[in-house]
């Protein structure tokens, strides 16, 4: 089961990020390039390949979050809880996706999905094996879809209590998160890993300084709003969590991590949805890093390391 879930989430993160490339940053280059026969063909199939992408990732998101609720407790620094809560979500997202195609009222299909997700990740975090200063920045993963989620549900349920900046503080919140990642899995000094960093850090750099419309689209965790935080806020959170991923050597609660940072803070898309819950289901569920049990058997302890 460990095999399947592994194989399931690395291909999940890669097509994931196959749409968020082609879907939400390549197409939204095309007003940079002149019309033509050649230029509208390549578009054409940027187009129908990122759908592509976008189906078979929001597929992958359901099978990550069945493989993870099925997966039994072998031990108690993994279990299959927030799987479980991830599995009792994705059900209420996609019905309220099916009902939406019967013609069922989409503003509270719409508020069912955003609540059934923020209230996921509080208790996903909650039920996770994560102790000491780690657990408190996996809920503070959750309380940024909180945030988001009740700023969602204020403005489309048109309430008086609306928060007044519950998305700037989603972002801090999620920036935060970001660029502690390294030090949540321990990642060291990587080579590798700084380079990648380095390299997603310049490409940010200089769509932040020549094409800032664009640039909007490369943060992560974003509602396409304007934002009050400065780019190189972004641009250290985007460093932070490639070294994570790569630093760590792609583990399964890194690649967890980077899958929530691709669904964004659009909770009421229903791909997106799926994204959040499954990403979080694999962070949650992954083995609190780090953490070293006394033996039974008095050998010598036994080191987790996360993503295994």
């Amino acid at each position: 089961m460990t095999g399947a879930l592994t194989v399931a989430v690395r291909t999940l993160a890669l097509v994931a990020l196959g749409e968020f490339l082609l879907v939400r940053i390549a197409l939204r280059l095309g007003p940079a390039f002149p019309s033509g026969r050649v230029v509208d063909t390549g578009f054409d199939v940027v187009f129908w390949l990122g759908l592509w992408l976008m189906n078979a990732a929001g597929a992958l998101a359901i099978a990550v979050v069945a493989i993870q609720a099925a997966q039994t407790r072998r031990d108690r620094l993994t279990g299959s809880a927030p799987g479980v809560v991830a599995a009792v979500a994705t059900g209420i997202v996609l019905a309220a996706w099916v009902l939406s195609l019967v013609g069922t009222s989409s503003t509270r299909l719409l508020l069912v999905q955003v609540a059934a997700i923020s209230t996921a990740a509080v208790a996903m975090a909650a039920l996770s094996a994560w102790r000491g200063w780690r657990r408190w920045w996996l809920l503070s993963v959750a309380a940024a879809y909180v945030a988001a989620g009740g700023h969602f549900i204020a403005r489309v349920a048109a309430t008086p209590w609306a928060p007044t900046g519950a998305i700037t503080m989603a972002e801090l919140l999620a920036l935060s998160a970001a660029v502690l990642a390294p030090t949540v899995w321990q990642a060291g000094w990587r080579p590798r890993a700084a380079v990648a960093a380095a390299a997603i850090v310049l490409v940010w750099a200089g769509f932040a300084g020549g094409q800032p419309h664009i640039a909007r689209f490369l943060v992560i965790w974003d509602l396409g709003l304007s934002s009050p935080l400065p780019w190189w806020a972004f641009g250290l959170a985007l460093g932070g969590l490639t070294y994570a991923v790569v630093g760590s050597g792609f583990r399964l609660g890194a690649l967890g991590f980077a899958v929530v940072a691709l669904a964004g803070f659009r909770l009421d898309y229903t791909y997106f949805g799926l994204l959040a819950l499954a990403g979080f289901a694999v962070l949650a569920s992954s083995p609190a890093p780090f953490t070293t049990l006394a033996p039974r058997t008095g050998r010598a302890a036994l080191a987790i390391r996360p993503g295994t």
